[in-house]
């Protein structure tokens, strides 16, 4: 089985050095082996490990949700159709928005008189409200749970 040295899994990547050896670290990530003189090698199966940390890098998850989302194990294929998935997801949600938006500044540039939920219909509410709950329900206990999910 082929295995790659930590600078080419670098290079490919764009990643440094250091964050590979941080996610190692933080056992994110492991080498296949590490070389007498420290040097750390990576092979099929770590590289699918380090494609799904990417493609969910790419969604900007943090670092501790995607070690927990990489509990179970997947193959490099099913890797890539669920980065595949949840990128065309995104695409359709950012054409509803530039679809919603170009509404909104078409109205607004020709005096048309639109509702609220016209004005406000490109914003997508459900990407904060997950930051909401996690932020005022963990730092405000439970009386903001009521506050949050109204």
């Amino acid at each position: 089985m082929p295995e790659w040295p930590i600078k080419d899994v670098a290079r490919a990547t764009g990643l440094t050095s250091r964050t590979l050896r941080h996610y190692e670290q933080i056992g994110l990530l492991r080498p296949s082996r590490v070389a007498h003189n420290g040097y750390r090698f990576y092979g099929e199966t770590e590289l699918s490990r380090l494609y799904r940390i990417l493609s969910l890098r790419a969604l900007e998850l943090p670092l501790a949700t995607i070690q927990n989302a990489l509990e179970d194990d997947e193959t490099l294929a099913e890797a890539i159709t669920t980065h595949l998935a949840l990128l065309e997801e995104r695409r359709d949600r950012t054409i509803q928005q530039i679809t919603a938006v170009r509404h909104t500044l078409d109205a607004v540039t020709k005096g048309k008189s639109m509702t609220i939920k016209d004005i406000f219909d490109g914003f997508d509410q459900s990407q904060h409200e997950a930051e909401v709950r996690e932020r005022w329900v963990t730092t405000h206990g439970s009386e903001a749970r009521s506050v949050a999910s109204k």
